[in-house]
């Protein structure tokens, strides 16, 4: 397996959205989000929140809050859409091109058993294993035929190619957390927790592109056809560790403050001998959550994240590589550049309200995030992605179900290949189940 097609592969699937991708997880993946159909039908603002098994992965502070032994599972759909509207660079010119793909992904699943070991205290215990696909790399994509154009000259002669070009790509695996998780609630106005996850995973795929053309000999107006291909296969295998840290504070019956600290990380690539090839630092995650209750059935949350992407890199030997954005303006043959990374925020909202029917809790969710990336485009502008959610949740006796979905867009001005304006949007689908013993 190629370095550099290993750093692109990787790189272009923890593009933030979660996460992007993630071409696939543009804004899809971030670390700061976690899992969850009721969260993310809020919007993914569940740092205050964080009542049930996927606390774990929002807020491990609110493991405290469980009352009862939960068996949680949490599976998706993932589709997304990419246009790009190009204009010309220098002599080579394309068309608009649509990138298209779909991804169905098991997110998460968890036992969480609350343990009270003195019977009039407050003081209460609560333990958890828990598996999350944090990068879902299962990926079927397609960038349909677009035109392209270029004048060149070889040997002193003009020549004038057009063609079409097509790219497929087919993915497997992810990178995966096998986490144990710990909470423990102090006082009835504070709740502890903290996360160890052992990293695992790795993927295998394949990316071909084919194209067809015609070149013109502009001296002579002769012309003749062409046909191209190129086909990479690749595979690799991840390991590393990283922890997770939660608080939440009580504030007033109504009132929960929370807060989280996700430690940077890196996991080892290794071959299929379990040779290292080399090494990817995932930066550190901070984030604060309010959740407020103005009456008994309504909850009001927000959330603000930020994640330190000025330290994500990879290392292969003596080369440090920083993170592209994209496949198409990745460009193998330029400089490391940590200055065109920036840390990056997003700002979450939702709102619950739950309807009490006999013996039946039917609940109803709405969210909107800002999530802004971690690059600049051609006209040095920081991207900011909308997010806009919506859920569904029926409580009947020990079943929880819970239903999302997230809608997200974005633009930027690309700088690298076509220079046109790139939109993206996708549309993800959640389900969780929740068994209360």
């Amino acid at each position: 397996m190629k370095k550099t097609s290993t750093i692109f592969f990787i790189f272009l699937m923890v593009s933030s959205l979660t996460v992007y991708s993630q071409t696939l997880v543009e804004s899809q993946f971030s670390a700061a989000v976690g899992s969850g159909a009721r969260a993310m039908g809020m919007g993914g603002a569940f740092i205050a929140v964080a009542d049930d098994a996927t606390a774990i992965t929002w807020n491990p502070g609110g493991l405290g809050q469980i009352e009862n032994i939960e068996i949680s599972a949490v599976g998706s759909y993932y589709d997304f859409e990419r246009i790009e509207a190009a204009v010309p660079l220098g002599d080579f010119r394309t068309g608009t091109f649509y990138q298209f793909g779909d991804s169905g992904n098991f997110d998460f699943f968890g036992i969480t058993v609350p343990i009270r070991p003195f019977a009039d205290s407050d003081f209460k215990i609560v333990l958890q294993y828990s598996y999350q696909n944090l990068i879902n790399l299962n990926l079927n994509s397609d960038i349909s035929p677009y035109y392209f154009e270029e004048n060149y000259t070889n040997n002193g002669t003009q020549f004038f190619r057009y063609g079409q070009l097509r790219v497929v790509e087919e993915y497997s695996g992810g990178l995966n957390a096998h986490s144990i998780g710990l909470g423990i609630r102090l006082a009835s106005w504070l709740d502890i927790g903290m996360t160890v996850n052992l990293w695992t995973g790795g993927y295998e795929g394949s990316r071909m592109d084919s194209y067809v053309f015609n070149v013109v000999n502009l001296e002579t107006n002769e012309s003749f056809p062409g046909f191209g291909m190129s086909f990479v296969q690749e595979e690799g295998d991840f390991t590393g560790t990283s922890f997770n840290f939660g608080a939440l504070v009580h504030v007033l019956e109504n009132l929960n403050f929370g807060a989280v600290f996700k430690t940077e990380f890196t996991f080892d690539d290794e071959d299929e001998e379990g040779n290292k090839l080399g090494e990817i630092t995932y930066p550190y995650v901070i984030g604060f959550g309010l959740a407020y209750r103005p009456i008994e059935n309504l909850t009001l949350a927000a959330d603000i994240t930020s994640t330190n992407w000025l330290n994500g890199k990879a290392v292969y030997g003596d080369e440090t590589t920083f993170f592209p954005r994209t496949s198409l303006d990745y460009n193998p043959d330029a400089e490391a550049d940590s200055e065109k990374q920036h840390n990056s925020n997003q700002l979450r909202f939702g709102a619950e309200y739950v309807f009490v029917l006999d013996d039946i809790l039917l609940a109803f969710r709405g969210g909107v995030y800002f999530d802004s990336q971690y690059f600049s485009d051609a006209n040095e502008r920081i991207p900011v992605y909308q997010g806009l959610t919506g859920g569904i949740g029926i409580v009947w006796n020990a079943f929880v179900i819970d239903f999302a979905v997230v809608n997200v867009t974005g633009k930027y001005q690309e700088n690298y290949l076509s220079a046109g304006q790139s939109d993206f949007s996708s549309l993800k689908a959640i389900g969780s189940l929740i068994i209360r013993l």
